[in-house]
């Protein structure tokens, strides 16, 4: 059992549920391992899981909105729209709703809450960059960078 097999099913729950409410027990069946194996790779449990869970689709969602701008804003947000369109279409498959995990995990877990307010962070800042490159001022880029992402 590998740490990233643990990062990769949690995020599976992640995205199939778009909300943290599930049990370390599930995940644990999903990678058929044991208690101890996981608190090997995360000794702070369940929390310190979900943010590495949480930072790897960050990764993943910067990839994929700096892929998408290689043909320009619009184009990387019409493309976003369909690949979410996609993805709801599909059965059982959801994608990561970071503002919605933070919104939802707020008071309870801080840190997943930094790890996905950091995302959006991340992504506005993408946009942002990409914008006033495209000649908007820094503050029109971040106003409608900020309304993209959220």
């Amino acid at each position: 059992m590998t740490r990233e097999h643990f990062i990769e099913q949690t995020c599976l729950l992640l995205e199939e549920r778009g909300r943290t409410d599930f049990t370390l027990s599930e995940v644990l069946d999903s990678c058929g391992a044991h208690k101890g194996s996981l608190y090997h790779f995360f000794p702070k449990g369940k929390s310190e899981l979900v943010v590495a869970s949480v930072n790897h689709l960050s990764i993943c969602a910067q990839a994929h909105v700096r892929g998408h701008l290689e043909s320009g804003v619009s184009v990387a947000v019409k493309n976003q729209l369909l690949d979410l369109a996609r993805m709801m279409e599909s059965v059982g498959h959801r994608t990561i709703p970071f503002a919605a995990i933070a919104a939802i995990t707020g008071d309870e877990d801080k840190e997943v809450t930094l790890a996905c307010q950091q995302t959006l962070l991340k992504l506005e800042s993408i946009y942002t960059t990409r914008l006033q490159l495209d000649g908007m001022t820094a503050p029109e880029a971040e106003s409608l960078s900020s309304f993209i992402v959220h």
